[in-house]
Parts: C-alpha cells; sequence; structure tokens
C-alpha cells in the first residue's frame, strides 16, 4: 500500500519543520510570510527567532 506523503499547507500560519544547514536538528514554527518571489517563507521558530527559509526545505509539522 503506497501512503502519501503529508501536504505542505503553504500560508501563514501554517505549522512547518526544517532542517537548519548548520544542525542536525529538525526545528518547528509558524509560516509568516512569502518572499515576493515565493521561493522563501519567513518563519517564526517555537523559540521566537526568524528565518527565511527556502520552500523545498520546508516539511509538514508532525
Amino acid at each position: 500500500m503506497n501512503a502519501k506523503p503529508p501536504r505542505l499547507d503553504l500560508r501563514s500560519g501554517a505549522r512547518v519543520r526544517w532542517e537548519p544547514a548548520h544542525s542536525g536538528a529538525w526545528l518547528q514554527g509558524k509560516l509568516v510570510r512569502p518572499s515576493t518571489t515565493n521561493e522563501e517563507w519567513l518563519v517564526t521558530s517555537d523559540a521566537g527567532q526568524r528565518y527565511w527559509i527556502d520552500v523545498k526545505r520546508l516539511r509538514p509539522a508532525s
């Protein structure tokens, strides 16, 4: 049986996770707004820090 991977919901307030380049630990946060090119999203982590993350690196929060 083929299970579909969870779908990434790209809208403000959606919960996501990502793996920073400098660390092997996954971070979680909420989407704030897209860049003007829609290639990156501004994400606020659960620790309150903000990052611009490429859409290809974002995963749905589990």
